[in-house]
């Protein structure tokens, strides 16, 4: 973070438990496509999900998808 906050190039910056402080996560679409991103530097872990869909449910149903990588990766569920 470069002038701190929780904003730094495009990226959220949060501090998350499961990440063992700072997580950075980055999510959009060009309308045909979607993509999140999560990385924990701390826990040394990344998950992009992505989809060749847009709109509609399509960010919800990737948003359940990273979170599920992050239960059974990081938090061992």
């Amino acid at each position: 973070m470069r002038f701190g906050g929780d904003y730094a190039y495009g990226w959220m910056v949060l501090d998350r438990p499961w990440a063992g402080g700072h997580a950075f996560t980055h999510a959009g679409s060009n309308g045909m496509n979607f993509a999140v991103v999560w990385m924990a530097p701390a826990k040394d872990f990344a998950a992009l999900v992505m989809t060749n869909q847009g709109g509609g449910e399509t960010a919800n149903a990737c948003d359940a998808a990273v979170s599920a990588l992050i239960l059974r990766v990081v938090k061992g569920k």
